[in-house]
Protein backbone atom coordinates (compact mmCIF):
# COMPACT_ATOMS: atom_id res chain seq x y z
CA UNK A 1 0.00 0.00 0.00
CA UNK A 2 1.85 2.96 -1.09
CA UNK A 3 1.07 6.54 0.85
CA UNK A 4 -0.50 9.46 -0.94
CA UNK A 5 2.94 11.51 -1.60
CA UNK A 6 4.32 12.47 -5.13
CA UNK A 7 5.63 9.40 -6.70
CA UNK A 8 7.10 9.33 -10.68
CA UNK A 9 6.23 6.00 -12.50
CA UNK A 10 9.59 5.25 -15.08
CA UNK A 11 9.06 2.95 -17.95
CA UNK A 12 12.53 2.56 -19.61
CA UNK A 13 11.55 0.88 -23.63
CA UNK A 14 14.62 0.03 -26.19
CA UNK A 15 13.36 3.67 -27.68
CA UNK A 16 11.48 5.35 -25.62
CA UNK A 17 11.65 6.86 -21.99
CA UNK A 18 8.26 7.64 -20.34
CA UNK A 19 7.68 9.25 -16.98
CA UNK A 20 4.37 10.24 -15.38
CA UNK A 21 3.99 12.19 -11.55
CA UNK A 22 1.19 10.60 -9.33
CA UNK A 23 -0.09 10.91 -6.61
CA UNK A 24 -3.84 10.64 -4.37
CA UNK A 25 -5.03 7.15 -2.81
CA UNK A 26 -4.50 4.28 -5.45
CA UNK A 27 -8.60 3.68 -5.89
CA UNK A 28 -9.29 3.19 -9.36
CA UNK A 29 -6.80 4.69 -12.33
CA UNK A 30 -4.14 6.75 -10.26
CA UNK A 31 -4.48 10.53 -10.87
CA UNK A 32 -1.42 11.59 -13.51
CA UNK A 33 -0.53 15.51 -12.67
CA UNK A 34 2.24 15.55 -15.11
CA UNK A 35 4.46 13.53 -17.97
CA UNK A 36 6.21 13.26 -20.55
CA UNK A 37 7.94 11.02 -23.23
CA UNK A 38 11.69 11.53 -24.82
CA UNK A 39 13.93 9.30 -27.04
CA UNK A 40 15.88 6.47 -25.41
CA UNK A 41 20.17 7.44 -25.85
CA UNK A 42 21.28 4.91 -28.54
CA UNK A 43 22.59 1.81 -26.81
CA UNK A 44 21.10 3.03 -23.61
CA UNK A 45 19.63 -0.27 -22.77
CA UNK A 46 18.79 -3.60 -24.67
CA UNK A 47 15.72 -6.06 -23.86
CA UNK A 48 15.60 -4.34 -20.33
CA UNK A 49 19.14 -4.60 -19.44
CA UNK A 50 20.43 -0.85 -19.12
CA UNK A 51 24.02 -0.83 -20.07
CA UNK A 52 25.65 2.67 -18.63
CA UNK A 53 22.94 3.88 -15.68
CA UNK A 54 25.34 6.25 -14.20
CA UNK A 55 25.23 7.83 -17.95
CA UNK A 56 21.13 6.90 -18.20
CA UNK A 57 20.74 8.55 -14.63
CA UNK A 58 22.43 12.01 -15.91
CA UNK A 59 20.35 11.81 -19.27
CA UNK A 60 17.30 11.29 -16.82
CA UNK A 61 18.15 13.69 -13.99
CA UNK A 62 18.25 16.94 -16.63
CA UNK A 63 14.95 15.73 -18.33
CA UNK A 64 13.35 15.47 -15.05
CA UNK A 65 14.29 19.11 -13.76
CA UNK A 66 13.19 20.60 -17.78
CA UNK A 67 9.79 18.98 -16.76
CA UNK A 68 9.60 20.50 -13.32
CA UNK A 69 9.72 16.99 -11.33
CA UNK A 70 13.42 17.11 -10.08
CA UNK A 71 11.72 17.31 -6.87
CA UNK A 72 9.92 13.83 -6.50
CA UNK A 73 12.68 11.23 -4.95
CA UNK A 74 10.32 8.13 -4.62
CA UNK A 75 10.06 6.15 -7.87
CA UNK A 76 8.41 3.03 -9.07
CA UNK A 77 9.70 1.24 -12.64
CA UNK A 78 7.62 -0.50 -14.85
CA UNK A 79 9.84 -2.94 -16.30
CA UNK A 80 9.71 -4.94 -19.64
CA UNK A 81 11.62 -7.48 -21.09
CA UNK A 82 12.01 -10.48 -23.24
CA UNK A 83 13.97 -11.92 -20.53
CA UNK A 84 11.56 -11.70 -18.18
CA UNK A 85 9.55 -15.67 -17.79
CA UNK A 86 6.22 -16.13 -17.20
CA UNK A 87 3.82 -19.19 -16.47
CA UNK A 88 0.60 -19.13 -15.56
CA UNK A 89 -0.32 -21.83 -12.71
CA UNK A 90 -2.70 -23.31 -10.47
CA UNK A 91 -2.21 -24.05 -6.82
CA UNK A 92 -3.97 -25.64 -4.26
CA UNK A 93 -6.79 -22.84 -2.07
CA UNK A 94 -3.80 -21.95 0.30
CA UNK A 95 -3.79 -18.82 1.98
CA UNK A 96 -2.09 -15.35 0.53
CA UNK A 97 1.14 -15.75 2.85
CA UNK A 98 1.40 -19.30 1.66
CA UNK A 99 1.56 -18.37 -1.84
CA UNK A 100 5.32 -17.18 -2.15
CA UNK A 101 6.48 -20.20 -0.49
CA UNK A 102 4.65 -22.26 -2.08
CA UNK A 103 5.99 -20.37 -5.78
CA UNK A 104 9.31 -20.56 -4.61
CA UNK A 105 9.69 -24.02 -3.34
CA UNK A 106 8.24 -25.27 -7.19
CA UNK A 107 10.34 -22.52 -9.08
CA UNK A 108 12.91 -24.96 -10.48
CA UNK A 109 9.70 -26.70 -11.95
CA UNK A 110 8.49 -23.98 -13.59
CA UNK A 111 11.57 -23.01 -15.20
CA UNK A 112 14.59 -24.67 -15.70
CA UNK A 113 17.20 -22.72 -15.11
CA UNK A 114 20.05 -21.26 -12.61
CA UNK A 115 17.83 -20.24 -9.36
CA UNK A 116 20.35 -18.21 -8.26
CA UNK A 117 20.68 -16.07 -10.86
CA UNK A 118 16.70 -15.02 -11.14
CA UNK A 119 14.06 -13.54 -8.65
CA UNK A 120 11.27 -14.99 -8.14
CA UNK A 121 8.16 -13.81 -7.70
CA UNK A 122 4.15 -13.90 -8.61
CA UNK A 123 0.94 -12.29 -8.98
CA UNK A 124 -2.51 -13.58 -7.71
CA UNK A 125 -4.92 -13.85 -11.28
CA UNK A 126 -7.76 -15.37 -9.68
CA UNK A 127 -9.04 -17.28 -6.42
CA UNK A 128 -12.13 -19.79 -6.20
CA UNK A 129 -12.08 -21.15 -2.89
CA UNK A 130 -15.37 -23.50 -2.88
CA UNK A 131 -16.80 -26.65 -5.86
CA UNK A 132 -14.79 -28.62 -8.07
CA UNK A 133 -12.66 -25.67 -9.84
CA UNK A 134 -10.85 -24.29 -6.70
CA UNK A 135 -7.80 -23.19 -6.47
CA UNK A 136 -5.16 -20.37 -6.89
CA UNK A 137 -4.69 -19.22 -10.88
CA UNK A 138 -1.10 -17.60 -10.30
CA UNK A 139 1.39 -16.00 -13.13
CA UNK A 140 4.12 -16.65 -11.58
CA UNK A 141 7.33 -14.61 -12.93
CA UNK A 142 11.42 -14.75 -12.81
CA UNK A 143 13.39 -11.50 -13.21
CA UNK A 144 17.32 -11.79 -14.24
CA UNK A 145 18.74 -10.47 -11.01
CA UNK A 146 21.46 -8.51 -13.83
CA UNK A 147 18.41 -6.53 -14.70
CA UNK A 148 17.12 -5.74 -11.28
CA UNK A 149 20.77 -4.30 -10.34
CA UNK A 150 21.12 -2.31 -13.64
CA UNK A 151 17.74 -0.28 -11.94
CA UNK A 152 19.10 -0.19 -8.21
CA UNK A 153 22.03 1.58 -9.68
CA UNK A 154 20.27 3.72 -12.20
CA UNK A 155 18.55 5.20 -9.04
CA UNK A 156 21.25 5.51 -6.69
CA UNK A 157 22.90 7.70 -9.75
CA UNK A 158 20.00 9.50 -10.05
CA UNK A 159 19.05 10.60 -6.25
CA UNK A 160 15.78 8.21 -6.75
CA UNK A 161 14.66 5.69 -3.78
CA UNK A 162 13.03 2.67 -5.34
CA UNK A 163 9.78 1.68 -3.86
CA UNK A 164 8.88 -0.77 -6.63
CA UNK A 165 9.54 -2.41 -9.71
CA UNK A 166 6.55 -3.64 -11.43
CA UNK A 167 6.29 -6.01 -14.36
CA UNK A 168 4.67 -3.74 -17.27
CA UNK A 169 2.48 -6.75 -18.17
CA UNK A 170 1.24 -6.85 -15.14
CA UNK A 171 0.78 -2.37 -14.97
CA UNK A 172 -1.18 -2.89 -17.93
CA UNK A 173 -3.74 -5.38 -16.62
CA UNK A 174 -4.02 -3.64 -13.43
CA UNK A 175 -5.40 -0.29 -15.60
CA UNK A 176 -7.30 -2.49 -18.25
CA UNK A 177 -9.83 -4.16 -16.18
CA UNK A 178 -10.57 -0.86 -14.54
CA UNK A 179 -11.54 0.33 -18.20
CA UNK A 180 -15.29 0.16 -19.18
CA UNK A 181 -14.38 -2.46 -21.97
CA UNK A 182 -12.71 -4.37 -19.35
CA UNK A 183 -15.16 -4.35 -16.66
CA UNK A 184 -17.94 -5.48 -18.25
CA UNK A 185 -18.78 -9.90 -19.43
CA UNK A 186 -17.02 -9.37 -23.01
CA UNK A 187 -14.38 -11.10 -23.95
CA UNK A 188 -11.78 -7.89 -25.03
CA UNK A 189 -8.79 -8.29 -26.77
CA UNK A 190 -6.09 -5.23 -25.99
CA UNK A 191 -3.06 -5.31 -28.20
CA UNK A 192 -0.20 -2.82 -26.73
CA UNK A 193 1.60 -1.91 -29.54
CA UNK A 194 4.89 -0.86 -28.41
CA UNK A 195 7.92 0.44 -30.97
CA UNK A 196 9.68 -3.10 -30.66
CA UNK A 197 7.46 -5.25 -28.85
CA UNK A 198 3.86 -5.44 -28.41
CA UNK A 199 2.00 -7.03 -25.52
CA UNK A 200 -1.63 -9.00 -26.06
CA UNK A 201 -3.81 -9.25 -23.03
CA UNK A 202 -7.03 -10.50 -22.73
CA UNK A 203 -9.89 -9.35 -20.29
CA UNK A 204 -13.40 -10.46 -19.26
CA UNK A 205 -15.12 -8.86 -16.28
CA UNK A 206 -12.17 -7.43 -14.81
CA UNK A 207 -9.95 -10.67 -14.60
CA UNK A 208 -6.97 -10.90 -16.95
CA UNK A 209 -7.22 -14.73 -18.85
CA UNK A 210 -4.65 -14.40 -21.28
CA UNK A 211 -1.26 -12.01 -21.76
CA UNK A 212 1.67 -13.05 -23.88
CA UNK A 213 4.14 -10.51 -25.92
CA UNK A 214 5.08 -9.96 -29.36
CA UNK A 215 8.75 -9.34 -30.49
CA UNK A 216 7.18 -6.74 -33.14
CA UNK A 217 5.24 -3.28 -33.11
CA UNK A 218 5.22 -0.38 -34.83
CA UNK A 219 8.62 0.16 -35.33
CA UNK A 220 9.20 -0.81 -39.07
CA UNK A 221 6.15 1.06 -40.01
CA UNK A 222 8.17 4.17 -38.39
CA UNK A 223 11.13 3.71 -40.00
CA UNK A 224 9.62 3.01 -43.35
CA UNK A 225 8.32 6.68 -42.88
CA UNK A 226 11.48 7.95 -42.17
CA UNK A 227 13.10 6.45 -44.88
CA UNK A 228 10.37 8.01 -47.66
CA UNK A 229 10.68 10.95 -46.15
CA UNK A 230 14.67 10.83 -46.11
CA UNK A 231 15.14 11.89 -42.36
CA UNK A 232 17.36 10.34 -39.90
CA UNK A 233 16.35 8.39 -36.89
CA UNK A 234 17.07 10.90 -34.46
CA UNK A 235 13.44 12.02 -35.93
CA UNK A 236 11.68 8.73 -34.64
CA UNK A 237 9.79 10.34 -31.67
CA UNK A 238 8.38 13.17 -33.94
CA UNK A 239 7.50 10.48 -37.03
CA UNK A 240 5.13 9.03 -34.41
CA UNK A 241 3.52 12.17 -33.64
CA UNK A 242 3.01 12.89 -37.35
CA UNK A 243 1.59 9.34 -38.22
CA UNK A 244 -0.52 9.31 -35.41
CA UNK A 245 -1.97 12.65 -36.68
CA UNK A 246 -2.79 10.79 -40.33
CA UNK A 247 -0.12 12.22 -41.88
CA UNK A 248 1.83 9.38 -43.84
CA UNK A 249 3.95 9.18 -46.94
CA UNK A 250 4.19 5.63 -47.38
CA UNK A 251 1.75 3.50 -49.10
CA UNK A 252 -1.10 1.28 -48.17
CA UNK A 253 0.92 -1.90 -49.91
CA UNK A 254 3.95 -1.00 -48.30
CA UNK A 255 2.28 -0.94 -45.25
CA UNK A 256 0.50 -4.21 -45.07
CA UNK A 257 4.63 -5.80 -46.21
CA UNK A 258 5.59 -3.95 -43.53
CA UNK A 259 3.45 -5.01 -40.56
CA UNK A 260 2.96 -8.39 -41.95
CA UNK A 261 4.86 -9.76 -39.43
CA UNK A 262 2.94 -7.77 -36.63
CA UNK A 263 -0.60 -8.75 -37.94
CA UNK A 264 0.59 -12.48 -38.76
CA UNK A 265 0.91 -12.95 -34.73
CA UNK A 266 -1.86 -11.41 -33.79
CA UNK A 267 -4.44 -13.51 -36.20
CA UNK A 268 -2.40 -16.45 -34.49
CA UNK A 269 -2.60 -15.73 -31.21
CA UNK A 270 -6.36 -14.97 -31.41
CA UNK A 271 -7.13 -18.18 -33.17
CA UNK A 272 -5.44 -19.85 -30.34
CA UNK A 273 -7.30 -18.01 -27.34
CA UNK A 274 -10.50 -19.04 -29.04
CA UNK A 275 -9.54 -22.72 -29.75
CA UNK A 276 -8.50 -23.30 -26.23
CA UNK A 277 -11.49 -21.02 -24.97
CA UNK A 278 -14.46 -21.92 -27.64
CA UNK A 279 -17.48 -20.81 -25.40
CA UNK A 280 -16.08 -17.33 -24.75
CA UNK A 281 -13.98 -16.22 -27.71
CA UNK A 282 -12.92 -12.68 -28.15
CA UNK A 283 -15.65 -10.16 -28.85
CA UNK A 284 -13.44 -7.33 -29.92
CA UNK A 285 -9.95 -5.71 -30.36
CA UNK A 286 -8.77 -2.93 -28.98
CA UNK A 287 -4.95 -1.11 -30.08
CA UNK A 288 -3.55 0.99 -27.30
CA UNK A 289 -0.41 2.21 -26.88
CA UNK A 290 2.63 4.42 -28.34
CA UNK A 291 1.88 3.19 -32.06
CA UNK A 292 -1.75 2.43 -31.85
CA UNK A 293 -2.45 5.06 -33.77
CA UNK A 294 -0.16 5.27 -36.22
CA UNK A 295 -1.60 5.76 -40.26
CA UNK A 296 -2.55 2.43 -41.65
CA UNK A 297 -2.26 0.42 -38.82
CA UNK A 298 -5.73 0.12 -38.31
CA UNK A 299 -6.32 -0.83 -41.63
CA UNK A 300 -3.90 -3.10 -41.82
CA UNK A 301 -5.27 -5.11 -38.63
CA UNK A 302 -9.25 -4.62 -39.73
CA UNK A 303 -8.51 -7.02 -43.27
CA UNK A 304 -7.27 -9.63 -41.27
CA UNK A 305 -9.31 -10.72 -38.25
CA UNK A 306 -13.05 -11.01 -38.57
CA UNK A 307 -13.80 -9.11 -34.96
CA UNK A 308 -14.15 -5.55 -34.52
CA UNK A 309 -11.29 -3.31 -34.03
CA UNK A 310 -11.05 -0.30 -32.13
CA UNK A 311 -7.86 2.17 -31.33
CA UNK A 312 -7.88 3.55 -27.85
CA UNK A 313 -6.11 7.31 -27.86
CA UNK A 314 -6.68 7.78 -24.49
CA UNK A 315 -6.88 5.96 -20.94
CA UNK A 316 -10.87 6.58 -19.82
CA UNK A 317 -10.60 7.77 -16.23
CA UNK A 318 -7.75 9.40 -16.76
CA UNK A 319 -7.02 13.27 -18.10
CA UNK A 320 -3.53 13.74 -20.02
CA UNK A 321 -2.55 16.55 -18.15
CA UNK A 322 0.20 17.66 -21.14
CA UNK A 323 0.18 16.78 -24.84
CA UNK A 324 2.90 14.34 -25.87
CA UNK A 325 3.68 13.00 -29.56
CA UNK A 326 2.34 9.77 -28.50
CA UNK A 327 -1.02 8.76 -27.78
CA UNK A 328 -1.62 9.01 -23.95
CA UNK A 329 -2.56 5.26 -24.01
CA UNK A 330 0.67 4.51 -24.23
CA UNK A 331 1.38 5.71 -20.43
CA UNK A 332 -0.63 2.42 -19.27
CA UNK A 333 2.24 0.62 -17.87
CA UNK A 334 4.01 3.53 -16.86
CA UNK A 335 0.50 4.79 -14.87
CA UNK A 336 -0.51 1.75 -14.09
CA UNK A 337 2.44 0.28 -12.25
CA UNK A 338 1.74 1.39 -8.14
CA UNK A 339 -1.80 -0.26 -9.03
CA UNK A 340 -0.70 -3.41 -7.32
CA UNK A 341 3.11 -3.80 -8.31
CA UNK A 342 4.85 -7.62 -8.14
CA UNK A 343 7.33 -8.07 -5.47
CA UNK A 344 10.78 -7.56 -7.88
CA UNK A 345 13.00 -6.14 -5.18
CA UNK A 346 15.61 -8.99 -4.05
CA UNK A 347 16.24 -9.06 -0.35
CA UNK A 348 19.91 -8.08 -1.40
CA UNK A 349 19.01 -5.25 -2.48
CA UNK A 350 16.85 -4.15 0.50
CA UNK A 351 18.98 -1.61 3.06
CA UNK A 352 18.53 -2.74 6.31
CA UNK A 353 17.46 0.09 8.96
CA UNK A 354 18.38 -0.30 12.55
CA UNK A 355 16.15 1.04 14.63
CA UNK A 356 16.82 3.28 17.96
CA UNK A 357 16.46 1.78 21.06
CA UNK A 358 14.02 4.22 23.46
CA UNK A 359 15.69 4.51 26.95
CA UNK A 360 11.89 4.83 28.52
CA UNK A 361 10.67 1.51 26.47
CA UNK A 362 14.16 -0.04 28.29
CA UNK A 363 13.40 0.88 31.59
CA UNK A 364 9.58 -0.27 31.34
CA UNK A 365 10.58 -3.70 30.02
CA UNK A 366 13.07 -3.83 32.62
CA UNK A 367 10.63 -3.53 35.21
CA UNK A 368 8.34 -5.65 33.68
CA UNK A 369 11.32 -8.56 33.86
CA UNK A 370 11.82 -7.55 37.51
CA UNK A 371 8.12 -7.90 38.44
CA UNK A 372 7.55 -11.32 36.95
CA UNK A 373 10.93 -12.95 38.34
CA UNK A 374 9.63 -11.52 42.03
CA UNK A 375 5.93 -13.36 41.43
CA UNK A 376 7.58 -16.46 39.69
CA UNK A 377 9.81 -17.13 42.69
CA UNK A 378 7.20 -16.24 45.16
CA UNK A 379 4.87 -18.60 43.51
CA UNK A 380 7.53 -21.00 43.38
CA UNK A 381 8.00 -21.02 47.04
CA UNK A 382 4.87 -20.90 48.42
CA UNK A 383 3.00 -23.67 46.01
CA UNK A 384 5.65 -25.91 44.28
CA UNK A 385 3.49 -28.68 43.35
CA UNK A 386 0.55 -26.66 41.46
CA UNK A 387 3.54 -25.13 39.54
CA UNK A 388 4.67 -28.17 38.28
CA UNK A 389 1.49 -29.35 37.83
CA UNK A 390 0.95 -26.45 35.44
CA UNK A 391 4.03 -27.03 33.64
CA UNK A 392 2.96 -30.56 32.78
CA UNK A 393 -0.30 -29.38 31.35
CA UNK A 394 1.34 -26.43 29.70
CA UNK A 395 3.39 -29.15 27.96
CA UNK A 396 0.44 -31.40 27.25
CA UNK A 397 -1.32 -28.77 25.41
CA UNK A 398 1.60 -27.74 23.76
CA UNK A 399 1.84 -31.24 22.02
CA UNK A 400 -1.56 -31.63 21.21
CA UNK A 401 -1.74 -27.95 19.31
CA UNK A 402 1.73 -29.10 17.18
CA UNK A 403 0.23 -32.79 16.51
CA UNK A 404 -3.15 -31.10 15.36
CA UNK A 405 -1.18 -28.80 13.13
CA UNK A 406 0.98 -31.46 11.85
CA UNK A 407 -2.06 -33.46 11.04
CA UNK A 408 -3.71 -30.23 8.86
CA UNK A 409 0.20 -30.16 7.35
CA UNK A 410 -0.28 -33.26 6.36
CA UNK A 411 -4.00 -33.04 4.69
CA UNK A 412 -2.65 -29.88 3.12
CA UNK A 413 0.50 -31.81 1.34
CA UNK A 414 -1.52 -34.79 0.25
CA UNK A 415 -4.15 -32.44 -0.98
CA UNK A 416 -0.78 -31.12 -3.01
CA UNK A 417 0.10 -34.43 -4.41
CA UNK A 418 -3.13 -35.14 -5.61
CA UNK A 419 -3.74 -32.10 -7.19
CA UNK A 420 0.10 -32.38 -8.89
CA UNK A 421 -0.47 -35.56 -10.29
CA UNK A 422 -3.79 -34.38 -11.81
CA UNK A 423 -2.47 -31.38 -13.46
CA UNK A 424 0.53 -33.18 -14.29
CA UNK A 425 -2.23 -36.05 -16.72
CA UNK A 426 -3.74 -33.08 -18.16
CA UNK A 427 -1.23 -31.05 -19.26
CA UNK A 428 -0.30 -34.63 -21.04
CA UNK A 429 -3.60 -35.28 -22.06
CA UNK A 430 -3.57 -30.94 -23.37
CA UNK A 431 0.02 -31.40 -25.36
CA UNK A 432 -0.79 -34.49 -27.56
CA UNK A 433 -3.95 -32.79 -28.12
CA UNK A 434 -2.31 -30.21 -29.85
CA UNK A 435 0.51 -31.82 -31.80
CA UNK A 436 -1.83 -33.01 -34.85
CA UNK A 437 -3.15 -29.52 -35.67
CA UNK A 438 -0.35 -27.12 -34.47
CA UNK A 439 1.65 -27.29 -37.87
CA UNK A 440 -1.69 -27.74 -39.95
CA UNK A 441 -3.24 -24.32 -38.51
CA UNK A 442 -0.21 -22.31 -39.70
CA UNK A 443 -0.37 -24.46 -42.87
CA UNK A 444 -3.80 -23.57 -43.72
CA UNK A 445 -3.23 -20.21 -43.10
CA UNK A 446 -0.28 -19.46 -45.46
CA UNK A 447 -2.38 -21.67 -48.26
CA UNK A 448 -5.19 -19.17 -47.99
CA UNK A 449 -3.24 -16.35 -47.95
CA UNK A 450 -0.81 -16.87 -50.58
CA UNK A 451 -2.04 -19.33 -53.42
CA UNK A 452 -3.21 -18.11 -56.51
CA UNK A 453 -7.01 -17.96 -57.22
CA UNK A 454 -6.80 -20.66 -60.01
CA UNK A 455 -5.82 -23.25 -58.02
CA UNK A 456 -7.83 -26.33 -57.21
CA UNK A 457 -6.88 -28.87 -53.95
CA UNK A 458 -8.51 -32.23 -55.17
CA UNK A 459 -8.17 -33.90 -51.69
CA UNK A 460 -5.72 -33.86 -48.58
CA UNK A 461 -4.52 -36.34 -46.19
CA UNK A 462 -2.59 -34.78 -43.37
CA UNK A 463 -0.11 -36.24 -40.65
CA UNK A 464 1.58 -35.31 -37.61
CA UNK A 465 4.97 -34.77 -40.02
CA UNK A 466 3.32 -33.60 -43.44
CA UNK A 467 0.55 -32.71 -45.73
CA UNK A 468 0.10 -34.94 -49.26
CA UNK A 469 -2.38 -32.87 -51.59
CA UNK A 470 -3.98 -33.87 -55.09
CA UNK A 471 -3.41 -30.35 -57.44
CA UNK A 472 -5.14 -29.07 -60.76
CA UNK A 473 -4.49 -25.65 -62.05
CA UNK A 474 -4.71 -24.13 -65.64
CA UNK A 475 -1.66 -24.31 -66.67
CA UNK A 476 2.67 -25.44 -66.09
CA UNK A 477 3.02 -22.05 -65.54
CA UNK A 478 0.28 -21.74 -62.69
CA UNK A 479 1.83 -25.06 -61.55
CA UNK A 480 5.42 -23.67 -61.58
CA UNK A 481 3.86 -20.56 -58.92
CA UNK A 482 2.16 -22.97 -56.91
CA UNK A 483 5.64 -24.36 -56.27
CA UNK A 484 7.45 -21.41 -55.87
CA UNK A 485 5.07 -20.11 -53.41
CA UNK A 486 5.19 -23.04 -51.47
CA UNK A 487 8.52 -22.66 -50.95
CA UNK A 488 7.93 -19.45 -49.57
CA UNK A 489 6.06 -20.68 -46.48
CA UNK A 490 7.08 -20.23 -43.28
CA UNK A 491 5.78 -23.81 -41.88
CA UNK A 492 7.29 -25.74 -44.97
CA UNK A 493 10.69 -27.41 -44.40
CA UNK A 494 10.41 -29.78 -48.07
CA UNK A 495 8.11 -30.01 -50.74
CA UNK A 496 8.59 -33.09 -52.79
CA UNK A 497 6.84 -33.08 -56.21
CA UNK A 498 5.40 -36.28 -58.39
CA UNK A 499 2.38 -37.64 -60.82
CA UNK A 500 1.94 -34.05 -63.18
CA UNK A 501 -0.22 -35.12 -66.33
CA UNK A 502 -1.81 -32.56 -68.38
CA UNK A 503 -5.50 -33.29 -69.02
CA UNK A 504 -8.42 -31.28 -70.62
CA UNK A 505 -12.02 -31.12 -68.43
CA UNK A 506 -15.70 -31.66 -69.54
CA UNK A 507 -15.91 -28.17 -70.70
CA UNK A 508 -12.70 -28.15 -72.83
CA UNK A 509 -10.20 -26.47 -70.51
CA UNK A 510 -6.82 -27.72 -71.08
CA UNK A 511 -5.50 -28.27 -67.16
CA UNK A 512 -2.63 -29.52 -65.10
CA UNK A 513 -2.78 -32.26 -61.85
CA UNK A 514 -0.20 -33.09 -60.17
CA UNK A 515 0.65 -34.41 -56.27
CA UNK A 516 2.39 -32.59 -53.97
CA UNK A 517 3.83 -33.54 -50.65
CA UNK A 518 4.53 -30.77 -48.46
CA UNK A 519 6.55 -31.85 -44.71
CA UNK A 520 6.66 -29.54 -42.07
CA UNK A 521 9.55 -27.55 -40.57
CA UNK A 522 11.22 -24.64 -40.60
CA UNK A 523 12.07 -23.09 -44.26
CA UNK A 524 15.75 -22.85 -45.30
CA UNK A 525 14.54 -20.69 -48.70
CA UNK A 526 13.65 -17.64 -47.19
CA UNK A 527 16.61 -16.51 -46.40
CA UNK A 528 17.13 -15.88 -50.13
CA UNK A 529 13.94 -15.32 -50.89
CA UNK A 530 14.70 -11.81 -52.82
CA UNK A 531 13.06 -10.80 -56.21
CA UNK A 532 15.92 -12.48 -58.23
CA UNK A 533 15.85 -15.85 -56.53
CA UNK A 534 11.95 -16.04 -56.63
CA UNK A 535 12.49 -15.58 -60.62
CA UNK A 536 15.04 -18.38 -60.16
CA UNK A 537 12.78 -20.36 -58.54
CA UNK A 538 9.84 -19.69 -60.92
CA UNK A 539 12.48 -20.84 -63.88
CA UNK A 540 13.85 -23.54 -61.85
CA UNK A 541 10.14 -24.66 -60.75
CA UNK A 542 9.19 -24.90 -64.36
CA UNK A 543 12.44 -27.14 -65.48
CA UNK A 544 11.08 -29.13 -62.63
CA UNK A 545 7.49 -29.84 -63.68
CA UNK A 546 8.77 -30.95 -67.35
CA UNK A 547 11.39 -33.21 -66.37
CA UNK A 548 8.86 -34.76 -63.79
CA UNK A 549 6.51 -35.24 -66.69
CA UNK A 550 9.06 -36.14 -68.87
CA UNK A 551 10.27 -39.07 -66.68
CA UNK A 552 6.66 -40.01 -65.86
CA UNK A 553 5.76 -40.15 -70.11
CA UNK A 554 8.82 -42.13 -70.41
CA UNK A 555 8.20 -44.69 -67.48
CA UNK A 556 4.43 -45.24 -68.71
CA UNK A 557 5.39 -46.07 -72.89
CA UNK A 558 6.44 -49.02 -74.24
CA UNK A 559 9.70 -49.59 -74.71
CA UNK A 560 9.64 -49.47 -78.83
CA UNK A 561 7.60 -46.09 -78.49
CA UNK A 562 10.40 -44.32 -76.15
CA UNK A 563 13.27 -45.41 -78.35
CA UNK A 564 11.11 -43.73 -81.44
CA UNK A 565 10.52 -40.63 -79.47
CA UNK A 566 13.99 -40.30 -78.03
CA UNK A 567 15.68 -41.04 -81.75
CA UNK A 568 13.12 -38.28 -83.33
CA UNK A 569 13.81 -35.57 -80.49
Amino acid sequence: VFMASKKLCIELGDKLIKVCETGGKNVGIPHVSRCFVMPMPEGMITDGQIQDPALLATTLKAALADHGMAHAKKAVFALQSGKIAAREVKLPPVRDNKLQQMVEANAPEYFPVDMAKYHITYTLLERIDKGENAGCRVLVLAAPKTILEGYFRLASAAGLTIEAIDYAGNSRAHVLSKLPHGKGEAVVMYVDVGCTTSEVTVISGGRQMFQRTLAAGGDELVLAQLSALERPEADYLAAIGEMSAGEARISPETAIDTLSRFVGNIVRISDYYNSNNWESVIDKLVLYGDCASLALLRDCVEDSVTIPVEVMSELPGVTSPSKTPIPFSGFAACAGCTMGPVDFIPREFIKSRKKKANPEAIYIRLGIIVCTGLILIGASLSAVAVFEYMLAVGERKDMQEEIESLAAAERQYAAYLDYTAARDGFQAVYSEREKPCANLVEFIGELERKMPADIAVMSVVCTNESVSMNVTVSSKESAAAVLVKLRTFESLALIDLSGISETTSDNGIPQVAFSLVCTYGPNPWLASADEATLAAMRYDALAELEAEQAEQAENEAPEGETETEGEAQ
